[in-house]
């Protein structure tokens, strides 16, 4: 078995990943992405990013030992 690989390993907001494998039998993960205070938002702290606001998708595609990124749209 080979070792564990990070879809995403930032100091970033990065979550809500979902993974699916193709007919090449490679795996694609697609997950949100926000700056780096993207989950510190509520009643009491403000200081970070709202729910829905300043969100990307991120998209990657693992081909063996290698992980391809989609060019930025």
């Amino acid at each position: 078995m080979d070792p564990p690989v990070a879809i995403a390993a930032t100091e970033n907001f990065e979550a809500h990943a979902s993974i699916a494998f193709d007919a090449r039998n490679r795996l694609w993960a697609a997950y949100e992405v926000s700056g780096l205070a993207g989950a510190e938002f509520g009643a009491y702290d403000t200081t970070g990013t709202p729910l829905y606001e300043d969100r990307d998708i991120r998209v990657k595609c693992f081909d063996g030992n290698a992980a391809l990124s989609p060019p930025a749209i």
